[in-house]
């Protein structure tokens, strides 16, 4: 059986694809729609023609009927399927997208976008928004239309012009430095099994994504037996994809189109915790590392569980926490705000940079064909290292050494305001220049650097 993804736009979403629609596939969904509907996140039956999801806030609808005469002169008379079978693919569709998106995107970017293109396609007046088109592509692929007649009914459809949207900023780096913090803390403290299980994907996030510059969509495919020993050395095994500068909708293949990469020199702490993980959750039998409800239809943690996974954490653990009061004030944020697992590249790529490995290096390893697509991730050095500077404060105060905080805020120079200052002139040409940084001994931190210059506060 072939192993399927299936990206979508820019890795927002992540679809484990190795089901198409057939009767035992039918079957699997109906399994998984009773054990829902068993814990009360879905009301109705299976036969229905809707449904409501409750997503643990809110119940969203599902409807799923189809008007017969607008489908028997469009897609049914193209399809030849008939409009009951249509209705349960659909069905059956919407339970294949659970997990991979919230019960309000399947509704209304997936299911009513279905809809109207099997109720309106070839009408002169039909068009579409183009992420649309990546829906609907999925669709027949999952109900085994043939790929040439896939590409032809696409290319058919129109679409609607929208306005270029900017790039998604990322969230401000000390986001990423305190979840990283709190993890690292929460792991070297003695957690029960279920506690340990639950979060251990950020630990693994963060602990290996921020050094090694790994897609979303390529970490969640991490094998289940990641480790191996040889010769008294570890090394972890992750897949990297093939498919580079992608500009369409595109399928992968896990066995075709990823390579696997073994790496040592993975702290041990790092590897034992994952070694730990590994057998704990051995008993759910998974090609993936990650554990995951049994009633996920895709057979693993989806991109969007993760980052589910990562906002609850934030929550739990960062959100109101006077721990981190300091970093708060320092960092000029009122309160810390959700982060998404695709968000670590540029951190790992910055962390790279630190090491000095070199620009091409740097490239090989974020799988980039294009040296300047790396280069574009180093825009935000200089926020890190201000970020970093503040950690390294916060770490000195919780050991609580007035030594190590007077020998990190001792300056010759304190200025007035509210905003802290950098005087290397070589920075002020261009910001991404750390030549001077690297002479103070200073790429980690800022304070205690001779050209910084905080302020009283």
């Amino acid at each position: 059986m072939n192993s399927i993804l299936k990206q979508i736009e820019t890795e927002e979403y992540v679809i484990y694809t190795d089901h198409k629609f057939d009767d035992q596939f039918v079957k699997k969904c109906k399994d998984a729609f009773f054990i829902m509907k068993k814990e009360g996140m879905i009301k109705g039956d299976f036969e229905g023609r809707k449904w409501m999801l409750h997503s643990g806030l809110k119940w969203f609808g599902l409807k799923f009927e189809i008007d017969v005469f607008k489908y028997s002169n469009h897609i049914g008379k193209l399809m030849g399927i008939p409009l009951n079978k249509m209705e349960l693919i659909l069905k059956c569709y919407a339970m294949y997208c659970h997990g991979a998106f919230i019960y309000q995107t399947i509704a209304i970017k997936k299911i009513n976008v279905l809809k109207s293109f099997l109720e309106c396609f070839g009408d002169n007046d039909y068009f579409i928004k183009t992420p649309e088109m990546s829906t609907i592509s999925d669709f027949l692929y999952f109900v085994s239309t043939p790929e040439e007649d896939i590409e032809k009914i696409v290319a058919s459809i129109r679409h609607k012009k929208e306005k270029q949207r900017s790039q998604r900023a990322l969230s401000p780096i000390i986001n990423y430095l305190v979840i990283e913090n709190e993890i690292n803390n929460l792991y070297k403290s003695n957690l029960d099994d279920e506690t340990f299980i639950k979060w251990f994907p950020i630990f693994f996030w963060v602990r290996i994504t921020f050094i090694l510059p790994l897609r979303a969509t390529e970490m969640l495919i991490t094998p289940f037996d990641c480790i191996e020993e040889k010769n008294g050395t570890y090394y972890l095994t992750i897949r990297r994809t093939r498919l580079k500068n992608v500009k369409r909708s595109v399928r992968y293949d896990v066995d075709k189109d990823y390579n696997l990469y073994a790496y040592s020199g993975i702290e041990e702490n790092v590897i034992n915790v994952i070694k730990k993980y590994i057998e704990l959750t051995r008993n759910h039998s998974r090609r993936f590392l990650f554990d995951y409800e049994k009633n996920m239809i895709n057979d693993m943690l989806s991109l969007s569980s993760f980052n589910n996974l990562l906002s609850s954490f934030t929550l739990e653990y960062l959100i109101g926490n006077p721990n981190y009061n300091y970093v708060k004030y320092a960092a000029g944020i009122d309160e810390f705000e959700p982060v998404t697992a695709g968000d670590s590249r540029p951190i790992a790529m910055t962390n790279l940079y630190f090491s000095e490995v070199g620009a091409d290096i740097c490239r090989q390893l974020a799988g980039h064909i294009n040296i300047d697509t790396s280069a574009s991730y180093f825009s935000n050095i200089s926020e890190t290292i201000q970020n970093e500077s503040i950690m390294q404060v916060l770490k000195a105060i919780n050991r609580g050494s007035e030594t190590d905080i007077n020998k990190l805020i001792e300056r010759d120079a304190i200025i007035p305001g509210n905003r802290s200052i950098c005087l290397s002139t070589k920075r002020a040409q261009e910001s991404s220049n750390l030549d001077d940084c690297r002479d103070q001994g200073h790429l980690e931190e800022c304070l205690g650097c001779k050209f910084f210059h905080p302020t009283k506060e």
